[in-house]
């Protein structure tokens, strides 16, 4: 029998993934997580490589793809751009200018599952979760002592015990002027930071109620960033609340989840909260699906003081509409064929999707113009042994 071999073991190396795109406050410019095989070393490496959004010039590797890359986010400016990079170590914060001949700062690092980097909308602070590291964690498994479980969810898959490794938020100065701080600390856990306008305070998502581990709850936390306070409940205690944006004028809070924390699973769908009032109303519920892909699920995106751009699964597929923080009134933006929309900024928002035999490809939609296909980061990356191309001035991050 002859014909097409099918797939073969060599050919994992010849399919890169794209995933995270995160588009700078210009509109100008989509940074992505383009993930590898390295056949020679048996393990998978992930670099940044920035796209033009219009296509206009080739893509380009931001950082030098030698290392695991993830997470990038741009400062408001638009001047930087903070990125992880997990070590034997473990993982560090980096700081790369954007356009300029300088080197990129590592503003934490020996951190333990990190993630959700954002900026300030100053640019002055970073807030990103990371798992609390135990003194355990430095000793031989030899030399540890017995540990106690007190809560039946006392370990993950991939991530081992947790118990005495609750995930954080933390707050960190954007030059490395200073040591990271620790604004959720004690035995409970809380993440999806996101900033308050005034740069001065942060929403996020947390439990902690005393059986927090018998029940799916996740209340709604705010702290103020310089006081050192413990985190002030805010709305209603009784939900599944996760992934908070803030208005641009601060008077409401968008999240995604669902009033019943005891029954799962269920459709997440979009709620905002009045901070005066402190209560929450359902503004999508007139479509029957959700808005957490199981591709990826993200914050809702405020355009203005009242539409928000959120991304819908159907049947695979994920689009994005636009909905009212008053009246709700959901309107399809924009979503066709397999793959996944990603809500990124105000100017634009992201997609990627594989259809084969293209292993995988990026498009790009601008406000009022619609969908634009943007396949040269595939060929670019496609392409083996080619050569990288340097970024503006002093080349790849390394």
């Amino acid at each position: 029998m002859t014909g097409h071999p099918g797939m073969l073991p060599r050919h994992i190396a010849e399919m890169p993934t794209v995933a995270q795109p995160a588009v700078s406050p210009d509109g100008r410019w989509v940074l992505v997580v383009l993930q590898r095989a390295d056949e020679q070393a048996n393990r998978y490496r992930s670099g940044l490589w920035l796209v033009a959004a219009d296509g206009s010039t080739p893509p380009r590797p931001f950082s030098d793809g030698e290392h695991s890359d993830t997470n990038p986010c741009w400062s408001p400016q638009g001047d930087r751009v903070a990125f992880l990079r997990a070590e034997d170590c473990g993982q560090s914060v980096l700081v790369a200018p954007f356009g300029l001949d300088e080197s990129a700062v590592t503003v934490a690092a020996g951190l333990d599952g990190a993630g959700a980097l954002s900026f300030s909308p100053d640019g002055a602070r970073l807030a990103f979760t990371a798992r609390v590291r135990p003194a355990r964690c430095g000793v031989p498994d030899s030399g540890r002592p017995p540990s106690r479980v007190t809560r039946l969810r006392s370990r993950l898959d991939d991530v081992g015990f947790i118990g005495d490794r609750p995930r954080h938020v933390f707050v960190v100065d954007a030059d490395g002027s200073a040591a990271p701080r620790d604004l959720t600390p004690g035995e409970c856990e809380f993440e999806d930071p996101a900033w308050d306008r005034d740069a001065r305070s942060l929403v996020f998502t947390g439990a902690t109620h005393d059986d927090r581990d018998l029940d799916l709850r996740r209340d709604l936390y705010e702290v103020d960033v310089a006081d050192g306070r413990a985190p002030r409940r805010i709305g209603a205690p009784e939900g599944v609340f996760a992934l908070p944006s803030v208005s641009p004028d601060g008077r409401r809070i968008a999240f995604l989840g669902t009033d019943d924390h005891e029954t799962a699973p269920r459709n997440s769908h979009v709620a905002v909260l009045s901070r005066e009032t402190g209560r929450h109303r359902w503004v999508s519920s007139e479509i029957d699906r959700s808005f957490a892909p199981a591709s990826g699920a993200r914050s809702p995106v405020w355009l203005d003081d009242d539409e928000i751009l959120v991304a819908v699964e159907d049947r695979g597929d994920v689009y994005l509409y636009r909905l009212s923080a008053e009246r709700g009134s959901p309107r399809r933006r924009c979503g066709p064929g397999r793959g996944s929309s990603r809500p990124t900024t105000r100017r634009r928002a992201a997609r990627r999707s594989s259809c084969p035999p293209r292993p995988v490809r990026a498009s790009f939609t601008s406000s009022g113009t619609g969908p634009a296909a943007r396949d040269r980061l595939r060929r670019a990356v496609h392409r083996r042994g080619a050569a990288p191309v340097p970024r503006a001035a002093d080349g790849p991050v390394t």
